[in-house]
């Protein structure tokens, strides 16, 4: 309202006068004006705080005292010889020394008017300044007075009541300009008054406006320390609501806050039972239940999709190995899955079709060689490794040696068959295998003895005609005891038959040689 009221004033004053610009004018006294004008610019202060309109107010103000002096100077004519003030910036100097009268040019300050032409009002007003000029002594000695016509006092007279009526004219204009300025004055008082006032309110309102910055800052460090620790991963944490708040928006915007800690509340106990149930204690098919979620909160519940599909594939692995630990193994993942999941069934698949086939392979070596007799075969399983790759080694090596034992006893046991009792079971062997192989080398040392003694005892008997002999086999049971018993038997008999027989001749013979003596002696 002040500023207003200044540029008002302003706006006015810039207006009065503005013909009579000292500035403009080029004569001596104008600039004297002007000057002095600069120096009084700082020299008119009003009351009120400064401003820019303020400070152009003094600055029009200071202008109007220069052009009220400046219209002074002309209304006085103060000038001498030297220097004449003229009425306007055109007016051309005079002649020095003449004097322009109504009735024509007067020479000299006390000589009568020239005779001549009239003077026109412009040649009229330059002689009364030059006679009004002419009056001053400047300290010289006051010369006689020339004597005036009536008609130069008349000029005299009507200069003096124009001076007199533009003096009065100038005075009440300078009285308006006062009251104006007054008024301003006043005005400006009454505004700066109101704008004490209005400095009070609007102190109170920065008051205001101070405590809600206030509030608005403790509620921001609340939330802040809020928002902090949901960053660091606490959640028990939440802001106060106050019962009265400074503004409704910042209860708002703290129960905002705590609706958004109480989700994530919800949204961690449910993802961690989920992840507690499926990852820890491996309880498959749980679901986070998040009510009332929406946006960003809605995709993250999408777990319970990560969830169901981790189930589905997780109990079918369950079903496939299980039943490959049954010895099931026409079973396969056939649930379709992406990443590690993707690759853990292609290996569990892979396992499958690799145990498959060594089972049909080993299934295939053990009938040919246990159950159909066919030895020499081989399990061929393509690209195992590790373990599986060691059992078919073994396997298979089992097979070469059961080959390679059992072929070496039967060349053993045919050969026995065929009464070639010089060949032995030479195959390395071990555990129940390396028994046998021994019992069919003591079988055919056993055979060899048996056979060397019946042998003996027949060519004795049968061929050399020695009886008495025996068959002595070491170390045989059974059949082969009964049998050695049955040679040495046959034998015993043999040799008792024929010594019976030898006896019974040579008692008959001395029977016979005992009657022939007796006749002899007759």
């Amino acid at each position: 309202m002040a500023a207003e009221t200044y540029s008002s004033v302003s706006a006015i004053i810039r207006n009065l006068a503005r013909q009579h610009d000292p500035t403009r004018d080029p004569s001596f006294s104008a600039q004297v004006s002007a000057n002095g004008a600069k120096t009084a610019v700082n020299a008119i202060a009003l009351p009120g705080p400064e401003s820019d309109e303020k400070t152009q107010l003094q600055q029009e103000l200071s202008a109007l005292c220069s052009r009220i002096d400046f219209l002074e100077h002309k209304s006085n004519h103060a000038a001498n010889q030297q220097g004449q003030f003229p009425l306007t910036p055109a007016q051309e100097p005079s002649d020095e020394g003449a004097l322009y009268t109504p009735a024509g040019v007067f020479r000299g300050n006390n000589g009568p008017p020239a005779q001549g032409r009239r003077g026109s009002n412009k040649e009229r007003a330059i002689w009364v300044s030059n006679w009004l000029a002419a009056k001053e002594s400047n300290g010289d000695p006051e010369q006689p007075a020339a004597a005036l016509t009536e008609e130069q006092l008349n000029y005299l007279r009507v200069h003096l009541n124009q001076q007199a009526d533009q003096i009065r004219n100038q005075r009440e204009h300078i009285d308006n300009l006062s009251q104006e300025v007054n008024k301003q004055l006043t005005t400006q008082s009454m505004v700066f008054e109101h704008g004490i006032e209005d400095i009070g309110a609007l102190k109170r309102e920065l008051g205001k406006h101070q405590q809600a910055n206030l509030a608005f800052q403790k509620a921001l460090r609340e939330i802040g320390a809020i928002v902090t620790a949901v960053a660091m991963g606490d959640l028990s944490k939440k802001v106060l609501i106050h019962a009265k708040e400074m503004d409704p928006e910042i209860t708002l915007f703290k129960r905002t806050i705590n609706t958004m800690v109480d989700q994530l509340q919800e949204f961690a106990s449910q993802v961690t039972f989920l992840a507690r149930e499926v990852g820890t204690e491996g309880r498959l098919g749980g679901q986070a239940n998040l009510p009332g979620v929406a946006g960003i909160w809605a995709e993250l519940t999408d777990i319970n999709g990560m969830a169901k599909n981790l189930t589905d594939q997780v109990r079918e692995i369950a079903v496939v190995t299980t039943a490959v630990a049954m010895g099931d193994l026409s079973r396969k993942i056939e649930r379709p899955a992406r990443g590690e999941i993707l690759q853990l069934q292609q290996t569990i698949n892979s396992m499958v079709d690799q145990l498959q086939s060594f089972a049909t392979q080993v299934t295939k070596v053990a009938r040919d060689v246990g159950t159909e007799g066919k030895l020499g075969g081989q399990a061929e399983i393509a690209g195992v490794k590790g373990m599986w790759n060691e059992l078919t080694v073994n396997v298979n090596a089992m097979a070469q040696n059961l080959t390679t034992q059992v072929r070496d006893i039967a060349q053993v046991t045919t050969a026995v068959a065929q009464g070639n009792l010089t060949r032995k079971v030479e195959a390395e062997c071990k555990g129940e295998i390396l028994e046998l192989k021994n019992t069919i080398n003591r079988m055919v040392d056993q055979l060899q003895q048996f056979a060397h003694e019946v042998t003996k005892i027949a060519r004795e008997v049968g061929s050399e005609g020695r009886l008495g002999g025996q068959a002595t086999v070491h170390g045989v049971e059974g059949t082969w005891k009964d049998l050695t018993e049955n040679v040495n038997g046959m034998a015993m008999n043999l040799n008792t038959g024929a010594r019976n027989r030898r006896s019974h001749y040579s008692r008959r013979k001395r029977r016979s040689q005992q009657e022939g003596q007796g006749r002899s002696t007759g």
